[in-house]
Parts: structure tokens; C-alpha cells; sequence
């Protein structure tokens, strides 16, 4: 009788003493033997298995199946449908219907394989050598300089080392390179502008030194010059004497009586040391020779922020009376304070 489903061998045949045994009882029962010895797998390795080979599930620091003088290496079961292998009583593979997972460094034909989590790979083997995004693109960044650039040439990314001060980066239509603005490189049409830097655009002392030429004047700044007028405007000192629209940096006005004004300025000067020049006229008088000129009184007064102003009628090359005059032009100039 062969093993059972468990594989435990029964005898067919039992005897007792003083009885006979029969040649075929006793044939059967070294039969079933024989049989069972052919279907036992021979240790120098004759016999090729027909059927599963079934081991114990084992634990991971005894595995069921190991080698002879190696009771803690071998496979053991982890649990349904996860298989592992155990060297030295710890599992360094873990097989399961999700994958596969190595424990410790994999290499194949002696080069170190990438795990997740493992060593960094070195850019020889196509890795960056490092272990953040930043210091990995650094690694492989031809860029050595703060301030430089990447680019490509012919076949490679390239570094391009920073230009020097106040250039601007070119291209000649194959290569970019760093290099100033010629007037080549400007053609006619519109302009547009960001905010210039303070050392491009003039001061209020370069204006007042007005010996720079290679600075923009920005309209802020062009009346800091001394040859621009800082003030000026049309004074109808008839009525309530104001100034007519247009007027540039000119005050209020104070009357005080006829032909006689002080005039303030919006932005006082550094001294008294300014000067002015104007004209006057009447516009109402209509059929004789009457002028208006302008002139500070003799006793006009001059201060930083205000000045004097007189007006009075001419005729046939005499001066007359202070008159209103309906227009009294005036400008100013000067150094600001």
C-alpha cells in the first residue's frame, strides 16, 4: 500500500507467529516497499522529483529548507503567498505577489543596482552623487560662479562666465555673449523703459556742475541747471493781480497798491543771489503810446522766496506813473538750494 495524502506508508500485511506466511503476503509487503523506496529521492542525487517538493514553512533564523551545515540560511514561508530567503538567521529577500524587496545593497554583474532610498549613484554610473534636487543639479551644473549662465554650443551644455559691469547679453544669431549697446545696435521706432539706475540719471549737482556728458537729464532734474530758468509766468496785476495759467513754479501774490506786487516763489532759492528778467505792457489802453515796464521797487524787497515787483507807464521815452499793467512776464534764475 503506498504513502497517504500526508505521506505515511502503511504495511498490507501483518503476521503472526506459529502461522504460515503465505508467498504472497509476503511478496506484497516487499513490493510495497520496493515501490516506495523508487519513489524516495536518493541523496547522491539519482532521482528527479515527479511532483512538488513540500517543506516545512520554517521561521526567518530557521528556514525549512537549508543547506545541511547551514541551518540558518535558506527559504522560509513569511506568510500566504510571500516567500523569503534568510542568510544568517536575517531575511535579505522578501518575494511577494507585489514584488520584489532587497534587503541592503543589490548589484548585478559587480556594478551597484539603485534602490530607493539606498546610496546616492554616482554621476559616473548616470547619478548625480548626491541626495537633494539642489546639490544634484549643482553636481551636474558646468556653472562655477555666482552670476554665471548655461548655454549650449555646438554639442554640450556650456557655462557662460559672468559679463563685466553695465554690459548686456548678446547674440550674434548662433552664440550668446556679453557685450555694451552700440549705436548699431539701436534702430529707429519707440523705446520702451524701465527705471534707470541712479548713476545713469543726473543729480541735482550734476545739473548744477552742468559739465557731465555722458548722463541722461531726466524733467525732474533739467531746472537744477543754471542756465534753465527755475521760475517764471505772466502776472496780470490788474483787479486781484494773479498769474495766468501756465505759470511755472510761481506763488501767490501780494498786492500792495497800484503797480506794486511781491511775487512768491513755490521753491525758495539758496540766496539772493538770482536773478530775473521780464517785460510789461498794458492791453486796455487803446489809442496812445503807453508801455508797461517791469522793475523792482527802490526799496524792493528780495528775499530767497519772494520778490518785488514794479510797474509803471511809458510814453514818448519818460517814465510815468505805476500802472496795473494787464501783463507783466517775468522769469528766474538761479541756484536752489
Amino acid at each position: 500500500m503506498p504513502r497517504n495524502d500526508s505521506g505515511v506508508m502503511s504495511i498490507p500485511n501483518t503476521f503472526v507467529d506459529q502461522t504460515t506466511i503465505t508467498a504472497g503476503a509476503h511478496n506484497t509487503n516487499w513490493s510495497d516497499a520496493a515501490s516506495e523506496i523508487s519513489n524516495s529521492v536518493a541523496l547522491d542525487g539519482q532521482s528527479q522529483m515527479s511532483g512538488p517538493l513540500k517543506i516545512a514553512s520554517g521561521t526567518v533564523t530557521a528556514p525549512g529548507l537549508v543547506p545541511g551545515s547551514d541551518l540558518d540560511t535558506g527559504l522560509y514561508r513569511i506568510g500566504g503567498d510571500n516567500l523569503g530567503v534568510a542568510c544568517a538567521g536575517a531575511k535579505v529577500l522578501d518575494i511577494g505577489t507585489t514584488g520584489l524587496d532587497v534587503t541592503g545593497a543589490l548589484s548585478a554583474g559587480g556594478a551597484a543596482v539603485y534602490k530607493s532610498g539606498g546610496t546616492d549613484v554616482a554621476i559616473a554610473d548616470g547619478g548625480t552623487g548626491q541626495s537633494t534636487a539642489t546639490a544634484g543639479f549643482n553636481a551636474l551644473s558646468p556653472a562655477t560662479t555666482r552670476g554665471d549662465l548655461i548655454t549650449r554650443d555646438a554639442s554640450n551644455n556650456v557655462r557662460l562666465a559672468i559679463g563685466a559691469a553695465d554690459t548686456v547679453l548678446k547674440t550674434n544669431g548662433t552664440d550668446p555673449s556679453w557685450a555694451k549697446i552700440v549705436a548699431a545696435n539701436v534702430t529707429d521706432g519707440t523705446l520702451t523703459h524701465a527705471k534707470l539706475a541712479s548713476g545713469v540719471t543726473a543729480t541735482q549737482a550734476n545739473m548744477e556742475a552742468a559739465s557731465a556728458t555722458d548722463i541722461l537729464v531726466p524733467p525732474g532734474r533739467q531746472h537744477f541747471h543754471p542756465g534753465h530758468p527755475k521760475a517764471g509766468g505772466n502776472l496780470n496785476g490788474s483787479g486781484t493781480p494773479a498769474f495766468a495759467t501756465g505759470d511755472y513754479g510761481m506763488g501767490a501774490v501780494t498786492d500792495n497798491g497800484v503797480g506794486n506786487y511781491v511775487v512768491a516763489l513755490d521753491t525758495a532759492f539758496a540766496d539772493t543771489n538770482y536773478w530775473c528778467a521780464g517785460y510789461a505792457r498794458c492791453t486796455d489802453v487803446v489809442g496812445s503810446v503807453q508801455t508797461g515796464v517791469m522793475s523792482s521797487g527802490s526799496d524792493g524787497a528780495k528775499t530767497a522766496s519772494t520778490f518785488q515787483v514794479k510797474g509803471f507807464t511809458v510814453g514818448g521815452g519818460s517814465a510815468g506813473a505805476n500802472t496795473d499793467n494787464t501783463e507783466i512776464g517775468m522769469m528766474f534764475w538761479g541756484d536752489y538750494a
